[in-house]
């Protein structure tokens, strides 16, 4: 009898014993090295003049090319018979080149105030930190690793997934993505990297299995690595926003530029723009185009502050600067237009106008369908009624459906029948945190597959980066359509089966234009 029992007790933890357990033993390793090489240490600045000294060394663990946070307090509270600091904030980042047993010799790698001697420094608190995969496939070890170094390494100030490129080798230069460390995984292990794109540590890891894995961002159908394009133009200045059209049909691009309050013409590959308006009055802002090849006309939408909208609406004419005339001006609209049904390949347009205010108290505001009068000026033809919290300024009209964020931040898409509101749903954005949509640059677009709708620009400002997504206003879909590219997209055009970004990089006073093929 005990015989029998003690053959079913064997039995029993041989059924129920773990699968792979050197894989869990070797995942709990790699995180505890990780932990250990990353921990935060507490220290203070003790001279910063020529060299920046900080009163921590080998002894208590830092290593050359270790990042501290600095942080500096100011002001005081008393508490009962003692003194404490009121405020602590970020001064900078100081990167440890030299290190001897009680401190340690550093570089200064960002300032945003000074850096006096006293200040409180911590390794890696606070630094902005990401994790991604050089591999397609990963297995489940691996996406239990990623799951566990963010709940570990809390200290970390880990950067959004969405505004990043799931490859690394993408990534030329870290600080472009703001970002100061990357944890870079993959089957064989983990290494660790520091802006620019520097190697910190490698920790060999052994993967039980390679397969039945999963991305650890699966891209959707279309996918663009905006990466990969080589710049196809470049505009020496900051620009508000940037069209580009093919309204001649003959095969060369015309570009439209907003810097300033100027507007520019140019001719696709003469690098010769030529200035078409230019609003020098006071208080007076040019702050978005709109252009229909189909009506060849151009809205051009500007403001007085404080006063009202001077918007005008332009003849494309020739292509010349001449050729440029005044349909209608100092309209207090803002004027956009609009595909009728952007669903199809070819889609009618119409003028919309919206005025500058909204009564209070509304739920509704009117949306007015116009055309140009022939001895000059606006008619009035029809209108429709939106919601409150959509705007021609912000949101984006297509065929019948209307996307906009509202009031409260939410990504939403309503759908009109004979000019009145039917639904609104809210897209799911749990993902995307403080990102914001640019549906005022959005392009209807068709794709090969089922997957029709919106193709919309989303800006990500604590990293600095762009990314297109497609809004399929059917199925309810937000899909991520690209790798997300450093800088703020300010145009999205479609022109002959090609799609034309314009980027915004202000910390090098340029304009980017790269061109994806889409055919």
């Amino acid at each position: 009898m005990r015989v029998l029992l003690f053959s079913f007790l064997l039995l029993c933890h041989c059924l129920f014993i773990p699968v792979s357990p050197s894989a869990a033993a070797d995942l709990d390793s790699v995180i505890r090295d990780i932990s250990k090489d990353f921990r935060p240490i507490l220290g203070h600045l003790v001279a910063a003049q020529k060299a920046v000294y900080i009163d921590v060394g080998s002894k208590e663990g830092v290593r050359p090319g270790d990042m501290f946070s600095v942080f500096v307090t100011q002001g005081q509270i008393e508490m009962g018979q003692k003194k404490k600091p009121s405020k602590r904030s970020y001064a900078g980042t100081i990167l440890v080149e030299k290190v001897e047993e009680t401190r340690s010799i550093c570089t200064v790698l960002r300032r945003v105030r000074p850096l006096p001697n006293g200040s409180e420094v911590e390794r890696f608190s606070g630094l902005r930190a990401t994790i991604l995969g050089l591999d397609s496939n990963i297995p489940p070890e691996l996406i239990q690793l990623k799951m566990r170094l963010k709940k570990e390494l809390w200290w970390f100030e880990w950067m959004d997934d969405e505004a990043l490129p799931t490859s690394f080798d993408s990534m030329e230069d870290l600080s472009r993505y703001r970002l100061d460390i990357a944890f870079v995984i993959s089957t064989s292990g983990v290494r660790v990297y520091r802006a620019p794109k520097v190697l910190m540590g490698n920790y060999p890891m052994q993967v039980s299995s390679t397969t039945s894995g999963q991305r650890l961002s699966k891209p959707e159908t279309p996918y663009w690595d905006i990466h990969s394009l080589s710049k196809v133009a470049e505009l020496p200045s900051v620009a508000k926003q940037v069209v580009v059209k093919d309204c001649n049909g003959d095969g060369t691009l015309e570009v439209y530029t907003i810097v300033d309050n100027e507007l520019f013409f140019d001719k696709w590959g003469d690098n010769a723009p030529k200035l078409l308006r230019t609003y020098s009055e006071p208080y007076w802002e040019t702050l978005s185009l709109s252009i229909s090849c189909e009506l060849g006309l151009m809205a051009i939408n500007s403001i007085e502050r404080g006063v009202g909208l001077h918007s005008s609406l332009v003849a494309l004419g020739s292509g010349d600067i001449a050729g440029h005339k005044d349909v209608a001006t100092d309209v207090n609209l803002w004027l956009i237009f609009s595909p009728l049904d952007g669903l199809r390949e070819e889609a009618e347009v119409r003028l919309l106008g919206e005025e500058p205010y909204t009564s209070k108290g509304a739920r509704v505001k009117k949306i007015y369908l116009l055309r140009p009068a022939p001895s000059g000026g606006l008619v009035y033809l029809d209108e429709m009624s939106v919601p409150r919290g959509f705007s021609l300024k912000d949101g984006y009209l297509m065929g019948n459906y209307l996307f906009f964020r509202d009031e409260g931040g939410r990504w939403v898409v309503a759908y009109l029948a004979e000019n009145k509101l039917v639904w609104r749903k809210e897209l799911d954005t749990h993902k995307l945190k403080k990102a914001v949509p640019l549906f005022t640059i959005s392009v209807p677009f068709n794709t090969k597959s089922s997957k029709n709708g919106l193709l919309v620009p989303v800006y990500f400002p604590e990293n600095k980066t762009s990314r297109l997504y497609l809004i399929d206003p059917n199925a309810m879909e937000l899909i991520a359509v690209s790798e997300p590219v450093a800088g703020q997209m300010i145009g999205l055009d479609l022109v002959g089966g090609r799609l034309y970004l314009a980027l915004q990089e202000k910390e090098k006073a340029q304009t980017i234009i790269f061109a994806i093929s889409i055919d």
